[in-house]
């Protein structure tokens, strides 16, 4: 062996010394740790077990919490009102703002909205075979200094309890509610969605409307033109009976004739979008599409107590370990350094 393979040796030496010692004392610490929970075990089974069925038992004593979930499809206001939508490119030309008749990405936004939720928490359910019924405010047992003070910690708590979620590739809504009676979990939700339906069925005619008075505005206008049109190329014809001959003659009976029937051709549109609005202002058909109407749960979705109890289980043995094996082991290491100290 050369010099330098010998100096290497040598060097490597302390290393790899401090590895195997490292090693060792690792071995060494888990062998103390068996030890310990040889010597506590069943101290460590006995907090476990207890922790495990005191945590269980109250668990059982929370009440049952149903969860019912509505789903929506919303149906577009523009798929109803498609027949306008060449008006409304017209009362914008006129400067008349129709506004976007598409009510999709408002639907959440509507849904956490007084004008929807109050109605929902006034209503009377009926809860646990109560004939009179009872309000969201009642069922809750919501105090308050006064009535508008209760209607909005209700509003407030509704808010709080309702999962609003909106898959925004297909728009369809999907709303939760959990409370610990199932029947009264759907029945909130499908006043929810009423709620819902009336206020954009409301909306609607508002809108259709405001449309019909534009176009009842618009067609007496454009019948006007019409007549002022049809007198003038009345009048020219009746001192103008022959216009053959005449280039500059055809050319303004041409422009007259043109204006009537412009004008003839616009009233005969809005007509038929009078009639159109007409028929939407008298419909009475759902807005909301219900995909999945909320049903009362047949089985509580909290609290899980198997979950509980097995998570218990597995903190309470963990921090058992922890606190009677640990305890006993920073012990033994005390009293051995007292030891090795009076040595």
């Amino acid at each position: 062996m050369t010099m330098d393979a010998q100096q290497r040796d040598r060097n490597q030496q302390p290393g790899a010394r401090a590895q195997d010692r490292s090693a060792v004392d690792a071995l060494l610490r888990l062998i103390g740790i068996w030890k310990s929970v040889r010597a506590e075990w069943k101290r460590i089974v006995v907090t476990t077990l207890g922790v495990t069925l005191v945590v269980t038992a109250l668990a059982f004593l929370m009440g049952n919490r149903y969860e019912s979930t509505l789903i929506i499809l919303p149906e577009p206001e523009k798929g109803k009102l498609g027949g306008l939508a060449g008006l409304s490119e017209l009362a914008a030309l006129a400067g008349v703002n129709l506004g976007d008749p598409s009510l999709i990405k408002l639907y959440p936004a509507m849904l956490r909205s007084e004008s929807i939720l109050l109605p929902v928490v006034q209503h009377r359910y009926t809860v646990d075979d109560d004939s009179a019924g009872l309000t969201l405010i009642d069922y809750w047992k919501i105090d308050g200094q006064s009535e508008a003070r209760k209607r909005e910690l209700g509003l407030l708590r509704l808010r709080e309890e309702l999962q609003i979620s909106a898959d925004a590739r297909t728009s369809v809504l999907t709303i939760k509610l959990e409370s610990s009676n199932a029947q009264l979990s759907a029945d909130v939700l499908n006043r929810l969605a009423t709620e819902l339906d009336f206020f954009i069925r409301n909306k609607r005619t508002t809108t259709a409307s405001q449309q019909r008075k534009w176009i009842e505005g618009r067609m007496v206008e454009v019948q006007q033109d019409l007549t002022v049109s049809e007198d003038k190329l009345r009048a020219f014809r009746e001192r103008n009976r022959i216009t053959t001959g005449s280039p500059q003659l055809l050319l303004q009976q041409e422009r007259l004739a043109r204006d009537v029937q412009i004008n003839a051709a616009l009233y005969v549109e809005l007509k038929k979008q009078y009639e159109l609005i007409r028929i939407e202002e008298v419909k009475n058909i759902p807005i909301v599409n219900i995909l999945d109407a909320a049903r009362a749960a047949t089985r509580h979705t909290s609290p899980r107590r198997s979950l509980i109890a097995i998570g218990t289980f597995i903190v309470a043995l963990a921090g058992s370990i922890v606190w009677f094996a640990g305890g006993n082991m920073v012990w033994h290491e005390w009293m051995a350094r007292v030891r090795a100290q009076r040595r």
